[in-house]
This record gives structure tokens, sequence and C-alpha cells, in this order.
């Protein structure tokens, strides 16, 4: 989803002239049409996890945003999680998340995988956030699912630090727009201080999804309806 620099701006709770701050010096991804900077949604929100900037929790056009806490709920957390390499982890974790009997496991793990593969998902401070969401998901999945795996042993993950990971995010969704609201609810934990020492203390999953929803609905996202898929018209 292409934004602009005023679209940026809101995203993250910046000024204009801080957005190309962060560009010249930090690596803001972007790109250019005509002169004029663009911005692609996904690599944003990647961006702001990374470097632990909180966003808007504003849903996309056409759609309420998706709770981080109900899809946790849904999909679990899991401690302990085995796996030397990333392929290994994602393999055990997809086997251990509870999805409906219409989901075909081997098609998403062939998606997460090769998406992983192409475009490695690893930020810093030891946390990634593998996905998959569009065409090929909806049909199998009626609301988001995410799995958050706290791992047996570090693992490189081609991390932007080049640290290696402890800390999975895997985020399953029917549409591109319930994708975007999740990733853009973990970049709010993470840009927290509490957020990131509630990660690194491993709690039991009760407390764990009970503290992500009081996150929400301090930051305002746990307003909105859960599945992902109401007819809210806020946009950005």
């Amino acid at each position: 989803m292409e934004l602009s620099l005023h679209d940026v701006a809101r995203l993250l709770n910046a000024g204009e002239r801080q957005i190309r701050t962060w560009i010249d010096h930090h690596g803001l991804p972007h790109f250019a049409v005509l002169d004029e900077l663009r911005f692609n949604r996904e690599e944003i929100l990647e961006w702001a996890a990374a470097h632990h900037v909180p966003v808007r929790a504003a849903g996309l056009a056409g759609e309420a945003p998706s709770r981080l806490s109900v899809a946790l709920d849904r999909g679990g957390v899991f401690h302990d999680l085995p796996g030397p390499t990333p392929e290994a982890v994602l393999n055990e974790l997809l086997t251990r998340l509870p999805l409906p009997p219409a989901v075909d496991r081997d098609l998403l793990r062939q998606m997460v995988v090769a998406r992983e593969k192409a475009h490695p998902t690893g930020l810093d401070d030891g946390i990634a956030i593998p996905h998959a969401a569009g065409p090929l998901i909806d049909p199998m999945l009626e609301a988001p699912v995410a799995g958050l795996a706290f791992l047996r042993q570090p693992v490189d993950w081609r991390a932007r630090d080049g640290k290696p990971v402890t800390c999975v995010f895997l985020l399953i969704c029917p549409t591109v727009f319930a994708h975007l609201a999740l990733l853009a609810q973990v970049a709010n934990v993470l840009s927290r201080p509490e957020g990131k020492a509630l990660l690194q203390a491993r709690p039991p999953a009760a407390e764990l999804v009970a503290r992500f929803r009081a996150f929400e609905e301090r930051s305002g996202a746990g307003r909105a309806p859960a599945d992902g898929r109401s007819t809210d018209q806020s946009s950005v």
C-alpha cells in the first residue's frame, strides 16, 4: 500500500521534517514517483518496529484494526520452542499453532518459509516477525491468528542489527489490511520500554495476552471490532 509523505508523518506521529531526517540518517524506506517521496506501508511498519517508533492505531480504509491480543489468544504463546534455524523454528511453530481444519498447513509453511528466505524479518533486539497474508490465506482463515514463540536457543535470523533472535511473532492473516494492523500493534509494543521488558520476562500466556490488551486500550487499538473485517472507513 503506497503512502505519501503526509500519510507517513501521520502514521508515525511525526512532522514531515522528522520523516526526512529519518530518511537521511536512519534508513527509513522510501522511493520516488515523479520526484515525490512515496512509501510502502508494510516497510514503514517494519522499520517502526525495528526502531521502536510508535505508530497510529487507526484502521485502514474499509477495515477496523484487528487486535493483537485477540489474535494471540487464538494462536497461543509457546515457551522453549526448539529449532536451530529459522526454517526449523517456523516448521515447529506452524505445527503447534491451533489452526482451523480448512488451513493447508503445508502450503502455509511453504509461503512463510519462502518469504522469510527472500526477505528476512529479523529486526533489532532479538525479535523476528515472519508472516503470511493475502488472497491465498483468505479462503482458509476467517480471522487473524498470531503465535508468539520464545525460543529455546538464539537463532541467526539475518537480523538488521546482526544479533540472534530469541522471540518470534508469527502473523497469519486473511487480508493484507489485517496484517498491517497487527504489525502496527507489534511496533507499538516494541516502542515501549515496558513492552520490551515484558517480552524479556517471558511471562505465562494469560499474563502476556492481558498485558497486550492493556497496551491496546491505552493506545486506542482495542476500541474497534476484533476480526479485522468491519466497514469502518478511517484511513492511515
